[in-house]
């Protein structure tokens, strides 16, 4: 048997247990395929993006090789490393794609590179399981945030706290640009009266990482069904990520800024009102919220009139010092 063949053999073997179990395990070998590496940095032709390189205006792809692999093995249980490349029988041609090409030339490599690859396999194995056991969990905490922030803001009485519509996914989001140095950690996807929460790459994520992706896609879903703005560069949402560690990461607008620097400015000339008692301030910083959160074509209602008139009285007078009545309404 040479060693190509005994190499596909070791593949099943090692993978094909866990793949009737679970799809997720599903792997394909392609045989004899003629792949493009990047010699600047790497990457393959599923990962290389040279439009996004820095370099590409010198380079102009002129860095980019192709190379005859006898195996082309892509896997989901690879990770990050989704594809691996074999090449038998041949000495190896640059040292730049040293470890991307497994260049195998006695049964001794090969069994070395079949025994990591196995590691990885378990590893893979091994955290599934471990995400499995946190899921529970941190599914129970995404509720427990959310009825936190309904009690403790008026305006999210209309959220079931009970039903989070919440899709754990353990890869990247079918659009990520696997060129740049960022990722979508997590998003609020909208369609008519259905919505869900997406969190991705969760599988290999921090726990303590996750609840924060979390209490992100909550406050978007819960400022969503309030009826309030609830985009990443709204100011209520900058607010409410900044009350609750959720890590807003989107500029605001020049508009926005100033309904944000509005509502710092009234918070700190209310929690200074001695007259106020802590559930009163809690109410009136309240009532602001919603008021910045408001949509525009919402600005109209004679609610959002009077409290916008409410915040310019503040403002001006940087005083809370309002009759028993007006108190009563700011609260």
């Amino acid at each position: 048997m040479d060693l190509k063949q005994e190499c596909i053999d070791m593949i099943k073997l090692i993978t094909d247990p866990l793949a009737e179990k679970d799809d997720l395990y599903e792997y394909e070998i392609n045989e004899d395929s003629h792949v493009g590496f990047c010699l600047e940095t790497g990457e393959d032709d599923y990962s290389c993006f040279c439009c996004d390189c820095e370099k590409y205006k010198q380079c102009n792809r002129s860095r980019i090789v192709y190379i005859k692999t006898d195996i082309e093995l892509t896997s989901p249980g690879l990770a990050d490393d989704t594809n691996w490349y074999f090449v038998f029988g041949r000495e190896e041609e640059y040292k730049e794609l040293q470890g991307k090409i497994h260049y195998i030339n006695t049964h001794e490599e090969l069994v070395s590179v079949m025994k990591e690859y196995k590691k990885r396999i378990e590893g893979f194995k091994d955290g599934y399981a471990d995400f499995g056991e946190r899921y529970s969990d941190i599914m129970e905490y995404a509720k427990r945030f959310a009825a936190q922030i309904k009690a403790e803001h008026d305006f999210f009485k209309v959220v079931n706290s009970e039903i989070m519509p919440i899709v754990m996914h353990w890869d990247y989001r079918n659009d990520h640009e696997w060129g740049g140095n960022t990722f979508t950690a997590g998003d609020f996807q909208t369609c008519g009266k259905q919505s869900v929460m997406n969190i991705y790459c969760s599988m290999g994520a921090e726990t303590e990482d996750i609840k924060q992706r979390i209490r992100h896609e909550i406050l978007h879903y819960c400022l969503f069904m309030a009826g309030l703005k609830n985009s990443d560069g709204d100011a209520v949402f900058h607010y409410l990520c900044g009350l609750y560690d959720a890590h807003a990461y989107k500029d605001m607008s020049g508009d926005e800024q100033d309904l944000y620097n509005k509502l710092l400015k009234v918070k700190e000339i209310i929690e200074n009102e001695k007259s106020f008692t802590d559930e009163e301030k809690k109410g009136a910083i309240n009532l602001f919220v919603d008021a910045i959160g408001t949509k525009h074509e919402d600005m109209d209602s004679e609610s959002y009139l009077s409290k916008a008139r409410l915040l310019e009285h503040i403002l001006c007078s940087e005083s809370v010092a309002l009759d028993y009545d007006r108190r009563k309404e700011a609260v």
